[in-house]
């Protein structure tokens, strides 16, 4: 843009999914009792092994509960790294070798019952309590994480004329990325809003050295 900001590709690998899927939550007492965690492919082989014998392939999965204090309802919230080949093959996805990779997750691409069904046999193997759990309706999502992006520098000094409002302005000012702005996150592990923390209180400090 006009201040020099712009934005790079840090990270790309091959056609990357994450599957999302929100379980209804009755805060039960067994329910609260349920073990939230991170489970990854190098740490339970044998888990993850036997999945691919019925055809879901995962490279990791991690379930967080809610209380429902920030939204409508209370949920069992689950996120799963897969890759499109598994998902084409177990019938998740109609098609894979598409022209436009955004039309790879598009609604009409995606068999949202057979997708369900990939999801709810990854749960089974580490929270089997909740394999039949209901679904919260429209909480059952796929994106396409294959890159991530980062800006090409943190901060940058312009003259206050340059901002572009049609006012004068002799002194120079800062201007700051913070949060995902500076570096998109790998979402699924929920780093966005520490980074966007960390960011804000970088801008501070330099800020503070500045003056």
């Amino acid at each position: 843009d006009e201040l020099g900001f712009s934005q790079t590709v840090a990270l790309q690998s091959a056609r990357a999914l994450c599957i999302v899927i929100s379980l209804v939550n009755h805060k039960t007492s067994k329910e609260l009792e349920l073990r939230e965690s991170t489970w990854s492919q190098q740490y339970y082989l044998a888990e993850f092994g036997a999945l691919m014998n019925h055809g879901v392939v995962l490279e990791n999965l991690v379930y967080y509960r809610s209380t429902g204090a920030f939204a409508d309802a209370a949920t069992h919230y689950f996120v799963m790294t897969t890759t499109s080949d598994a998902l084409h093959a177990y019938g998740a996805l109609r098609e894979i070798e598409l022209d436009d990779m955004r039309g790879l997750t598009a609604t009409a691409n995606v068999d949202a019952s057979r997708l369900e069904q990939y999801a709810r046999h990854a749960i089974g193997a580490f929270v089997p309590e909740l394999a039949r759990q209901e679904i919260v309706p429209g909480q059952l999502t796929l994106f396409d994480f294959s890159e991530r992006k980062q800006s090409n520098r943190a901060a940058t000094v312009v003259n206050g004329s340059s901002l572009g409002d049609g006012r004068r302005q002799e002194s120079v000012c800062l201007v700051t990325r913070v949060g995902d702005a500076l570096q998109e996150p790998f979402w699924p592990e929920g780093l966005g809003i520490n980074r966007g923390f960390l960011g804000a209180l970088d801008c501070a400090d330099l800020c503070q050295r500045a003056m």
